[in-house]
């Protein structure tokens, strides 16, 4: 069982928040499973130092105050609302295709030849594509805005 399984959620669409036309580009949905893999952090951390022979860096994942920063963290992102990307409708660009079955294939292989490594990328890839949802659902909301503002009010 996962820790935050039991906590009731409720998505919401981005059109609920910002309105019609931007189906499928951002939702405020529930992001417990990336979010809860987080706080394995200093676990992975941990492993991949011990695997490469790096003192240093397993001295930091096994740091006290580094773990609880990482829980702290990883608590607050899963009461938070920030909007996510929803790839469930999700369409890639043909141009995009090979390169994305490329990097895919690429994780993959990363993920069975060494698991830490892979794992601890793939949790810094999602903290680090937050920045750019909270962005891209900034500018649909400011859109969405803009255009609601130009067409008035439903008569």
């Amino acid at each position: 069982g996962s820790v935050g399984k039991n906590i009731p959620r409720y998505p919401l669409s981005a059109t609920a928040a910002i309105g019609e036309g931007c189906e499928g580009a951002v939702r405020v949905v529930e992001a417990t499973g990336p979010v809860e893999a987080s706080a394995w952090a200093p676990l992975f951390l941990g492993l991949e130092a011990k695997w490469l022979g790096a003192d240093w860096l397993l001295h930091v994942a096994q740091f006290p105050p580094f773990c609880a920063a990482v829980l702290i963290g990883t608590a607050l992102l899963l009461v938070s609302t920030l909007p996510v990307w929803s790839f469930k409708n999700f369409k890639v660009p043909a141009q995009y295709v090979l390169p994305l079955l490329l990097g895919t294939g690429l994780f993959a292989a990363l993920l069975v030849a060494d698991p830490w490594a892979a794992l601890a990328a793939g949790g810094l890839v999602y903290l680090g594509m937050l920045p750019f949802s909270v962005r891209s659902f900034r500018r649909l909301k400011r859109a969405a805005e803009e255009e609601e503002a130009n067409v008035g009010p439903p008569a």
